[in-house]
């Protein structure tokens, strides 16, 4: 069982003056990319074929994934389209408010998790460092891409139940059927979010063993769940997309030369450019940049000692769910071979929970919600 005598109950209530400092980073996202959008905003192939599909939903059209991929679901399309119904299609600036809605959704479900799990500072940094950045990251989630930051704010949301669930804040059937439905999306927008989905059933696994509840009642709800989440995977089915997309990714020997490769693309291709933030995006010396990297790292490193020593302490091992994150989205990526081709868009959920969580790792107080027992 969890002890909380020690660690008295953090209350689900928000306070005024933290009500008023998530609204204040939540207006900051929404400015950023406005300004982004009124000043720099520019169509690409991707982008303007979400557009055209989001027309041709309005025409009637009921496609099930991005045009010429059956492996990105159209979920963003379909927003997209709701977008021009409300607003009209006079302007491409249209196609950026579903993604930076997403955006909120992805910094409101990060906060939470962090609020609940660490501490009120620490979601309150981790959320803001979100709201800002990297300049690869801030990009592919303002502009649509196919359904990059959605599949972020439902990887998130489906952490944001668990974590619900273990702290008391919804019922067992409650979770179930809201985690159910947020995984299925999650599946039909992106494979890329698996990793939100795998550390979200280990926290739940975490949850069964400190609890231990009765399988009766357990049960039936795991299986409604599961149950929820394959309707996912019907899309797959329907178009024949699971066998030429995920299963060619299982298919292929991973190699140890093959992951070294992608190791070392990684490290001297790919982070370099994944860490630069609007405001330098590598304008200055070089040496700044460095630096900027360096520090993250350390902070990173430093961070994660304190937390696995806090965790060993505590017994409170979900404390550590970033860095399973981390480091599961980083296996995940090196073993695939799209990995070779050192795109940086892929790197995107990987980039914001190493800049968040190092920010907010450093200053996680010592005092935290415990799980409801």
């Amino acid at each position: 069982m969890i002890r909380n005598d020690t660690h008295p109950m953090l209350p689900c209530r928000i306070g005024i003056r933290e009500g008023v400092a998530v609204g204040l980073i939540l207006l900051l996202t929404v400015g950023l990319r406005a300004w982004v959008v009124a000043c720099a905003f520019s169509t690409t192939i991707d982008s303007a074929t979400v557009g055209v599909m989001a027309q041709d939903i309005l025409r009637g059209a009921r496609p099930l994934f991005y045009y010429g991929q059956t492996y990105m679901g159209a979920l963003e399309a379909y927003l997209v389209a709701a977008c021009m119904a409300c607003l009209g299609q006079h302007s491409t600036t249209v196609l950026a408010v579903a993604p930076t809605l997403a955006s909120l959704g992805y910094l409101l479900a990060l906060w939470y998790t962090f609020r609940r799990t660490w501490s009120r500072g620490a979601a309150l940094l981790a959320m803001l460092a979100a709201a800002v950045p990297s300049w690869v990251a801030f990009w592919y989630t303002t502009i649509p891409y196919g359904g990059y930051s959605l599949s972020l704010a439902l990887g998130m949301s489906c952490l944001a139940i668990v974590t619900a669930y273990r702290y008391g804040d919804v019922r067992l059937w409650t979770a179930a059927v809201l985690l159910g439905l947020a995984q299925a999306l999650t599946l039909w927008t992106s494979l890329m979010a698996l990793p939100y989905l795998v550390v979200a059933w280990l926290l739940l696994g975490l949850t069964a063993v400190e609890r231990r509840p009765p399988w009766r009642s357990a049960l039936p709800a795991v299986l409604c769940c599961l149950g929820l989440s394959a309707l996912g995977l019907w899309p797959y089915a329907a178009v024949d997309g699971w066998q030429s997309h995920a299963t060619s990714a299982l298919h292929t020997p991973s190699r140890v030369s093959m992951v070294g490769g992608h190791l070392k693309l990684l490290m001297q291709e790919v982070i370099p450019g994944l860490f630069l933030w609007p405001i330098w995006d590598g304008a200055g010396p070089a040496w700044v940049d460095r630096t900027l990297r360096w520090v993250l790292g350390a902070t990173w490193v430093a961070g994660g000692f304190r937390l696995l020593h806090m965790a060993w302490r505590e017994r409170r091992w979900d404390l550590l769910w970033p860095y399973f994150f981390a480091a599961i989205f980083l296996v995940a990526y090196l073993l695939h071979p799209m990995a070779g081709l050192g795109v940086r868009r892929y790197l995107v959920p990987f980039s914001l929970a190493v800049v968040s969580m190092s920010v907010a790792a450093c200053f996680r107080s010592a005092s935290v919600t415990p799980p409801k027992p």
